[in-house]
Formats: structure tokens, C-alpha cells, sequence
């Protein structure tokens, strides 16, 4: 059993860590890291092969991650925090400005599982129930079902 394997490529900004890593020498400010992890471009980092799930803040989780990113946002100290992402946009503020102006009415929101999801914005003066779903699609991922997304209509 291989632990760790460091591939040096003489004379290129490359670093090629993990069982089966590789990438090409012409290569500039690129990482292929962990087991048959692949880099192909300059300035990309790769994070294991296709099948690797990464998780923040998930040290000593028994279960890992669920999905290809999970993240659990803890404070300071390392300590779970609820209610809360655990991720940030630094450029992107309520103030940003719309890139694309052919799509109106939509927003980042989360499952039932806490897949971040792109819904129909809901507008209104808040206080009454939304409107019944006219669609959910499930998905099954390792045994869990779960709903993808669900549409409204407005």
C-alpha cells in the first residue's frame, strides 16, 4: 500500500500528490491532489479523481460528505454552527449588479437536504403560505431520497 506518493516534474510549477496523480510538465501553477487526482491546465487545482466528495469542516464525521462539496460551518473554535452555510461569496453583495439580464426572478436557495438550489424568486409582502408546488423532482443519492428542486408558480 502506497501512503503517499510525490511525483517531481523537473523544471515545471506542478505538484502532482497522491497515488496515481499526474499531469503534464508544460504545465504552470498546477495540483493534482490525491488518489488518480488529474491536472490538465495551468493555474487549476484538482481535488482527487471524479468520484472524490471533499468536506469542510467535517473532520471526524462518521458519515463524510454527502455530496461532491459539503461544508459545516463551525465558529472560531472549530464548534458547529446552526442555522448557517458556512459559506461566503466574497464579490457577491445584495448591491451586485446583474450579469445577465435575460434571467429575472430567480435565487439561490436549499433543499430539503441543503443542496444549494436556483428557484423562482417569490415576491410579495410576506405573512401568507406560498403557493403549492406544481412539481418536485426526487432523487435517490446512496439510499437518501431527497427533492432536487420544486417549481412555484407566481
Amino acid at each position: 500500500m502506497v501512503l503517499l506518493q510525490v511525483t517531481p516534474i523537473p523544471q515545471a510549477a506542478i505538484i502532482l500528490l497522491g497515488y496515481m496523480a499526474d499531469g503534464t510538465a508544460d504545465l504552470t501553477n498546477a495540483t493534482a491532489l490525491g488518489s488518480e487526482a488529474i491536472v490538465k491546465n495551468s493555474y487549476n487545482m484538482i481535488l482527487g479523481n471524479n468520484s472524490m466528495r471533499v468536506g469542510l469542516g467535517l473532520s471526524g464525521e462518521p458519515t463524510g460528505p454527502q455530496n461532491n462539496l459539503e461544508i459545516r460551518a463551525t465558529d472560531i473554535n472549530g464548534n458547529p454552527v446552526s442555522n448557517a452555510s458556512g459559506l461566503q461569496f466574497r464579490n457577491l453583495k445584495e448591491t451586485s449588479t446583474v450579469h445577465d439580464p435575460n434571467i429575472t426572478n430567480t435565487v439561490l436557495s436549499v433543499d430539503d437536504l441543503g443542496n444549494v438550489i436556483l428557484v423562482n424568486d417569490q415576491t410579495g409582502t410576506g405573512g401568507g403560505n406560498p403557493a403549492p408546488p406544481l412539481q418536485s423532482v426526487q432523487f435517490n443519492k446512496g439510499g437518501i431520497w431527497g427533492s432536487c428542486f420544486t417549481i412555484y408558480e407566481i
